[in-house]
């Protein structure tokens, strides 16, 4: 079983907004969080690339795309595998529809499930629930440790993504709504996160 939900940045619009994850958590939900314990994060995949940069180019604003998976892993009868997929597209000022390069990195966070009642009950619901509301919030700070040092080394103004992560949709369809990081005028040599 598995399940997404998403955010992204998109230029397209959508006739219909996606539901938003519910203001209160399900019964499913507090059940699973009331008996796991968080185990293992580590980085499952990472790349970077700046394709083409010219010396007068500014960054601009950089559309970030995020997706949070919950699925049973596949390595244990008793663990929820959350997995969550990050992009980030590097774009100039002067050139918005140009990508001069692109972050991306995925994380997988393992949580041992202590109860096997409630581990054999998992919805798919329960799985798209935990992954939003927990494995997101787990995963962020790594991933914002990463897209900071990883623009470093690229020679990028440092990139700073905001603390909280963005509001995921509460369906199968990506994206919902826009969420980027810009530029910071009043800190020279950084960029600002916003959502």
């Amino acid at each position: 079983v598995e399940s997404l939900v998403s955010h992204g940045a998109s230029k397209m619009s959508q006739s219909q907004p996606e539901p938003a994850l519910p203001a209160s958590p399900s019964d499913g939900f507090r059940r699973l969080a009331q008996v796991v314990n968080l185990v293992t994060v580590r980085t499952i995949q990472a790349s970077f690339s700046l394709e083409s940069i010219h010396q007068d180019d500014v960054v601009g604003e950089l559309p970030l795309q995020v997706q949070a998976m919950g699925l049973r892993s596949p390595d244990s009868a008793s663990t929820v595998r959350v997995v969550v997929k990050t992009s980030l597209d590097i774009r100039p000022v002067s050139a918005p529809d140009r990508t001069m390069g692109k972050i991306e990195a995925s994380m997988a966070l393992d949580y041992l499930v202590r109860d096997e009642t409630i581990f054999a009950l998992l919805t798919e619901e329960d799985l798209k629930e935990f992954a939003a509301r927990n494995g997101l919030y787990n995963a962020w700070p790594y991933l914002r440790e990463f897209f900071q040092s990883t623009s470093m080394r690229m020679g990028l103004p440092t990139l700073v993504i905001g603390s909280l992560p963005p509001p995921l949709s509460w369906s199968k369809v990506p994206p919902r709504s826009p969420s980027s990081t810009r530029a910071d005028p009043a800190a020279p040599g950084s960029q600002r996160g916003t959502e």
